[in-house]
């Protein structure tokens, strides 16, 4: 029997790109499942579906792969306990944001948008995505700490707390020219203090499989891979909805 899909419409996505914008919450799926879900986002008018399934499963996997989902990304978590925290890259000014500063961090948007999976899927495409970028750069976080060069702002990180005691870094970016001062190490470890001083005890943070250099970085601060998993995106013609039965 055909298991039914867990589908629903992202309301935050869809109102930023301009059409329906939907996600496929299964993590596991067969052929069948796929079916009954395309059939329920043809019915809802949806432009674009997410599926995010997990790297070890390859049935899954294949099954996404014949049902013409497209591979747009690797998406790795990586976690580690907040004590103790070790200072991997003293000297490096690490302040909380200003107003002023906050405004001067929309510069890193592209930086940003280049290595997320809206700028590799075209449908999106680079634009859409530093747009989207600018506005996560706007949202209010928890915190936002800014290191500092002599030229000025060097990179940013930002982190929120989640309930249970686990801190998220959302958004950690430096500038290409000051990459290997050791901007990126100070504002983890920063964070990681942060984290510490509002009673956290442990912390989380995404990135992408080909951001090696991300990846670099957080090991060295003690993040270790908790889970690997594979982005699809698939499309549909535009259409208008009708009611399911």
């Amino acid at each position: 029997m055909t298991r039914v899909p867990t589908c629903s419409l992202l309301e935050w996505d869809s109102t930023f790109f301009g059409y329906p914008v939907a996600r496929l919450h299964d993590s596991h799926v067969d052929a069948g499942l796929l079916a009954e879900a395309f059939d329920w986002c043809r019915a809802h008018a949806v432009r674009c579906l997410y599926y995010l399934a997990p790297a070890e499963d390859a049935p899954s996997l294949l099954a996404a792969q014949a049902a013409e989902m497209q591979f747009i990304d690797v998406r790795l978590m990586l976690a580690r306990k907040i004590a103790p925290v070790q200072n991997l890259a003293a000297g490096v000014p690490i302040s909380p944001a200003t107003d002023a500063d906050r405004a001067k961090l929309l510069a890193f948007a592209p930086h940003l948008a280049h290595v997320s999976r809206f700028s590799a899927d075209p449908r999106f495409g680079a634009a859409a995505a530093v747009r989207l970028f600018e506005t996560w750069l706007k949202k209010e976080a928890d915190a936002v700490m800014v290191a500092h060069t002599p030229e000025g702002i060097g990179g940013c990180i930002t982190c929120n707390i989640e309930p249970g005691s686990s801190g998220v870094i959302d958004l950690l970016v430096v500038a290409p020219e000051n990459r290997g001062q050791g901007l990126s190490l100070a504002l983890c470890t920063a964070a990681l203090r942060w984290f510490a001083d509002h009673g956290c005890t442990q912390a989380r943070v995404v990135t992408q499989g080909h951001n090696v250099l991300s990846q670099r970085v957080y090991q060295q601060v003690g993040f270790v891979t908790q889970s690997v998993e594979i982005w699809f995106h698939k499309w549909f013609e535009a259409r208008t909805p009708v009611p399911l039965k």
